[in-house]
């Protein structure tokens, strides 16, 4: 987004402070930087610069949202239905990904996107991220969950940014956040136990309480001792090309 005078950006500057909070910043070029607070989510933010061409550029992580502010809307429109959507598993070398959702009221359910997605050539076709959009799309309908009544309530991953698009192209309110309990705890230990009963792998880790780093290397550890767990890892990921190479040559 550009803004060609003065006077516009620091007109936005001024809506902007209203649901942000500003950061200092002692970048020459910034002129405005924040972050949502509620009804915000906190990984809202907008950062306005000026350019050697003196030209203001507006760069958020959500287009929508700014335009609300922009125009005097409301940012988070009222819904009688409320599903929260996260995923787990992304960062383990091991299994899929999980996509869950929470109804509120109604209970828990997720879905699996296959390893699969994550091995050549899919993964480097970024598949993944259309297949975690129609598993979203999936849960919905398992929940009788119609648009103009429900507002879900988005983790920020990449992975869910085509999810995001096609949610608000359908008519669903779509808030982009941090998702915390009680789904986060639920998605969490059914990850734990998919790893087990799928892959036989009983090394889960969480990196929001264990050591990342070491559960990481003990995951990797576990592949390699048996060439036949690549085929339920991650492989499309660089750092396995080295052990994919070796079992051609074999």
């Amino acid at each position: 987004m550009e803004i060609q005078t003065e006077e516009q950006a620091q007109n936005l500057i001024t809506l902007l402070r209203q649901v942000l909070d500003e950061i200092p910043t002692r970048d020459p070029w910034m002129v405005f930087r924040g972050r949502g607070r509620p009804p915000l989510s906190p990984k809202f933010n907008v950062l306005i610069y000026r350019n050697n061409k003196g030209c203001f550029k507006v760069v958020t992580t959500d287009e929508l949202t700014l335009k609300r502010i922009a125009e005097g809307c409301q940012l988070v429109q009222t819904r009688n239905c409320r599903v929260d959507i996260d995923d787990a598993g992304i960062g383990c070398p091991v299994g899929g990904v999980l996509i869950g959702a929470y109804k509120h009221g109604d209970g828990f359910l997720w879905r699996e996107i296959e390893p699969k997605w994550f091995q050549f050539p899919l993964f480097v076709e970024k598949m993944y991220i259309r297949r975690s959009a129609e598993l979203a799309m999936e849960l919905l309908e398992a929940f009788h969950c119609p648009p103009e009544d429900t507002v879900v309530y988005l983790c920020t991953g990449y992975i869910h940014h085509q999810t995001k698009e096609q949610l608000r192209e359908l008519g669903y309110e779509v808030q982009v956040t941090e998702i915390q309990a009680p789904l986060q705890e639920l998605l969490e230990e059914s990850l734990k136990d998919y790893l087990l009963e799928c892959f036989g792998f009983d090394g889960f880790y969480d990196p929001k309480v264990d050591n990342p780093r070491v559960g990481f290397h003990r995951a990797m550890e576990w592949i390699r001792a048996d060439p036949q767990r690549m085929a339920g890892a991650k492989t499309g990921w660089r750092l396995f090309e080295p052990d994919l190479l070796a079992k051609k040559g074999e």
